[in-house]
């Protein structure tokens, strides 16, 4: 493909050579390509699964970043997750509240989803 002006200023301003938005958009021509999965992940074989020990390490690293203010927004990479993940939007009252075990009679819905996200969880594919 012949780049404009304009396009080769543009790549330059996004950092990206010539030769690079070439194999890109020859990428975008050949459309998306397939994997054939061999088996499922299984603990040992791409998943790693927690002990209780370190599970109790990993959830006072959760609480300190809750004490400390530096969880600040779930950022999954694709719509698919954000949509799958939306419940984990929630602000910091809804987080609060689900920290009891049983919703309050008045509960929002908010706090609703969150914990139906929760109760869900060993459904999902990733658990």
């Amino acid at each position: 493909m012949e780049f404009s002006t304009s396009d080769i200023r543009q790549l330059e301003t996004d950092g990206i050579g010539p030769v690079r938005a070439e194999r890109q958009l020859a990428l975008l021509r050949a459309g998306q390509t397939w994997t054939k999965l061999e088996r499922p992940c299984c603990p040992g074989d791409g998943i790693i699964q927690f002990d209780r020990r370190e599970l109790a390490v990993l959830d006072r690293y959760f609480e300190q970043a809750i004490a400390d203010e530096r969880l600040i927004r779930f950022v999954p990479a694709s719509g698919a997750a954000s949509r799958m993940f939306s419940q984990l939007y929630a602000d910091r009252a809804t987080f609060e509240a689900f920290r009891s075990p049983h919703p309050r009679e008045d509960a929002p819905g908010s706090e609703l989803a969150l914990r139906r996200f929760f109760d869900s969880l060993t459904q999902f594919a990733f658990y």
